[in-house]
């Protein structure tokens, strides 16, 4: 009679301890969704809410586009539920990451929140753009479109069409190797390391009284400076002519050497010969300078 009774309880007592453990997980399940639904519904607050985007200005990106980009990432969810566009939750490292991805000529960026007058946060995006340094023109394209590119060779956009000489200009191929590529933006010159030398080069002639008009190279790393003399009286015709040079050479070595023979040249040529103009001279021979007139 007892061991009936010890039984009965036992079944008794598991009866009412699983009961027990599904009320627990029903009662946790149900405060957990709670806790859950609170949150989304406080990550919702108009309070908390980015409802404006203000970008600083700009000089080559579309900040219309960079709006709308932000846009997009702040119109999402975070794993299905918490709204991106919370000042709490914003996805700041994302949005950091898409700008300087899809436009190039952006260097640098903060991103901060700022209450607005009204009601919710205004994400303000202050930009710093690439500084160009050169003027880049695609030889091969047939429209001779051209684009800025900065220190490094890196093309960051598109160059409007004008004859300004504040930046240098180069023409030449894009790439070197006989497979194509699919965009020039974003792209590095394969000459990427002569642009500090360009530079350079283009300050030494102009100390020297001759201006910069353009440099072309081809893949052998050889260098077609097309210079003016700055110093020309008005009857005298002040006509473009090229300086070669390579990739070998030290710049401002060959084109001291230049200038110093084309005095003696222009001296003996007051002297003695009719007036003739420079076509090119081919600075690749060190001090033996090959000089072309016509």
């Amino acid at each position: 009679m007892a061991k009936q009774r010890k039984n009965l309880v036992s079944a008794s007592y598991l009866k009412r301890k699983k009961r027990n453990f599904f009320l627990k997980g029903f009662l946790a399940t149900v405060m957990t969704c709670g806790c859950a639904y609170g949150l989304i519904y406080f990550l919702n607050l108009p309070s908390l809410k980015i409802n404006e985007i203000k970008i600083s200005t700009l000089k080559f990106a579309d900040s219309k586009n960079i709006s709308e980009d932000v846009e997009n990432i702040l119109s999402g969810t975070i794993s299905y539920f918490f709204p991106k566009n919370s000042s709490i939750l914003y996805p700041r490292k994302e949005i950091l990451e898409n700008i300087k991805e899809d436009f190039p000529s952006v260097e640098s960026l903060d991103v901060n929140l700022n209450k607005t007058a009204g009601v919710g946060y205004a994400l303000a995006l202050n930009l710093r753009e690439k500084e160009p340094k050169l003027v880049w023109c695609d030889s091969a394209e047939e429209q001779n479109s051209c684009y800025f590119a900065d220190e490094n060779g890196f093309i960051f956009t598109s160059a409007p069409d004008f004859s300004d000489t504040t930046f240098i200009h180069l023409e030449g191929p894009l790439y070197f190797s006989t497979s194509s590529i699919d965009k020039v933006i974003g792209s590095t010159l394969p000459i990427s390391y002569f642009i500090s030398g360009f530079e350079e080069a283009s300050g030494f002639l102009e100390r020297n009284g001759y201006k910069m008009q353009r440099i072309v190279y081809d893949a052998e790393n050889n260098f077609y400076f097309y210079i003016k003399e700055i110093d020309k009286s008005e009857n005298e015709e002040n006509e473009e002519f090229s300086l070669i040079l390579n990739s070998k050479l030290d710049f401002t070595e060959a084109l001291t050497n230049f200038i110093l023979i084309n005095r003696q040249y222009k001296l003996e040529e007051k002297k003695n010969s009719p007036k003739r103009h420079l076509e090119y001279a081919d600075l690749r021979f060190g001090k033996n300078i090959v000089f072309k007139w016509k």
